[in-house]
């Protein structure tokens, strides 16, 4: 802990203040007060996309536009695209010549998905159902999850029904083409009786097979937990469960990660019980040709975090690096609730960022803490922290990770008289890009709210040595920086 933090507090002191070159792509979406109505969606590309160019999609109030970003940074844009106020936008991915929207749409207990194929030169709304689901009583929970294959080829949706105390009731999962032809499906209905289910995540690989995280627990009467943690392998006309035959407590949130070498592997945070904090990281990794789980591990956070810090821990994503090795992200987040008489309040706080390292083989290497503290007052109600500027983006560059995120300027972890950092209001505000190799940090600055009068809003793209971002100043824009990785 004490290595971690001195080595934090030099990179923080010996920061390198360099005038970036900021230039301005789209001069002026909407205008500041109302920039946490407009949503981000880019599109990533599959590893066979030539394509330069690459693709926005922009949701603000009931107005709907793609964007193409050349390498140039010249942007085009679409026309206006009309999507019905009962459809729900839930996924896009690009093709060599069209981007495909999925779209879910819900009403009076009916759900039924939707996709639509824009021609990338001309974008138009024409949606095609590709599967419904009839009516299912108001106890029960519909919930469902997508995913794209790596080479963009390839989708699928799995559905989930439980009743009102969250037992299982039966999955749906169905593989498609990237033009909405179903390849498969498979109604599985694994032995999970008498137990709490949740789905955790799933990825679906180039050849249409999907891999599904689940876990279960089933409470006893000392309220202790029976926590299991199982992998579901979903191909047409054949389901397998693979179980680790460990148990390290409850488990409080899970993501799982299709690797460049075909495995899958799968980490996330654990507790002793259920409602408690946060006590770890773990990881599990399986070999698909083997069709074994090759690796378990699991670190305690005692090492780098005080027991009041990790408190509402959520676990964000997993990162594989261009040197085969992987790191997992949460953040601590939370919401506190204020109201009287005349209107209700929301403040939101986005801290510390955990960053777990593991190797190639999936095992848990070092657990570090990057320190910052944010915070937002409004009336909106909301579970996206990033629509005001609070949490952080990441992402990957010649096997190191990166960090972008807007931070107090005199963040320092061993001062706690520093004050959490509002973004919005951005006179002691930079945008901040943190590069971490191991224990090693180092950060610099690209945008200073006291000459710039702006803040980061999201991080769009990367390419080469240049992000793609949006920022919040007089008015939303999105903005093109050069930066030295």
């Amino acid at each position: 802990m004490k290595k971690f933090f001195l080595l934090f507090l030099f990179a923080v002191v010996g920061i390198t203040l360099q005038a970036q070159m900021i230039k301005n792509l789209i001069p002026s979406v909407e205008k500041k007060l109302t920039y946490y109505y407009i949503n981000y969606y880019p599109l990533s590309k599959g590893d066979s996309i030539k394509d330069e160019n690459q693709y926005l999609f922009c949701s603000f109030w009931n107005d709907n536009f793609f964007y193409g970003i050349n390498s140039n940074g010249k942007v085009s844009y679409s026309t206006k695209i009309e999507l019905p106020k009962d459809y729900y936008f839930v996924k896009a991915f690009e093709t060599e010549k069209d981007i495909v929207g999925i779209y879910a749409f819900y009403n009076k207990g009916t759900a039924a998905f939707y996709i639509n194929k824009y021609n990338k030169r001309q974008p138009s709304w024409k949606p095609k159902k590709i599967n419904s689901y009839p009516s299912f009583e108001k106890k029960d929970h519909f919930i469902y999850f997508t995913a794209v294959s790596p080479d963009n080829t390839k989708f699928c949706i799995a559905t989930v029904l439980a009743d009102k105390k969250d037992n299982f009731k039966g999955m749906d999962v169905i593989a498609y083409d990237e033009n909405g032809e179903k390849i498969w499906q498979n109604n599985i209905n694994p032995d999970v009786s008498g137990e709490t289910f949740a789905v955790n995540d799933i990825v679906l690989t180039d050849a249409g097979d999907a891999y599904i995280c689940v876990s279960t627990f089933s409470e006893k009467k000392s309220k202790s937990n029976d926590e299991k943690l199982y992998l579901y392998e979903i191909k047409e006309g054949s389901f397998t469960s693979y179980d680790p035959g460990k148990s390290i407590g409850y488990i409080d949130g899970t993501k799982i990660k299709l690797l460049k070498n075909g495995n899958i592997f799968i980490a996330g945070y654990y507790c002793e019980k259920r409602y408690e904090q946060c006590k770890g990281s773990f990881s599990m990794m399986f070999d698909t040709k083997a069709q074994t789980i090759s690796n378990f591990s699991f670190k305690e956070f005692a090492t780098i975090l005080k027991k009041k810090d990790y408190q509402e821990l959520y676990f964000d994503q997993i990162i594989e690096l261009s040197n085969g090795n992987i790191v997992s992200l949460g953040e601590q987040r939370r919401r506190l609730d204020l109201s009287n008489r005349d209107s209700k309040s929301y403040t939101y706080f986005a801290n510390n960022i955990i960053c777990t390292s593991f190797s190639s083989d999936g095992m848990i290497e070092n657990l570090n803490v990057i320190y910052k503290r944010q915070n937002y007052i409004s009336g909106i109600y909301t579970n996206d922290y990033k629509i005001f500027c609070l949490s952080y983006y990441a992402f990957e560059k010649n096997g190191s990770l990166y960090l972008l995120y807007n931070d107090h300027v005199e963040n320092n972890p061993n001062d706690e008289s520093v004050k959490p950092i509002i973004p919005f209001f951005a006179k002691n505000n930079v945008v901040r890009l943190l590069k971490i190799d191991g224990d090693t940090f180092t950060s610099q600055g690209l945008i200073f709210g006291k000459t710039s009068k702006s803040c980061l809003h999201a991080l769009l793209f990367v390419n080469d040595n240049n992000l793609i971002i949006s920022s919040v100043g007089k008015a939303v824009t999105v903005d093109k920086i050069t930066v030295t990785f």
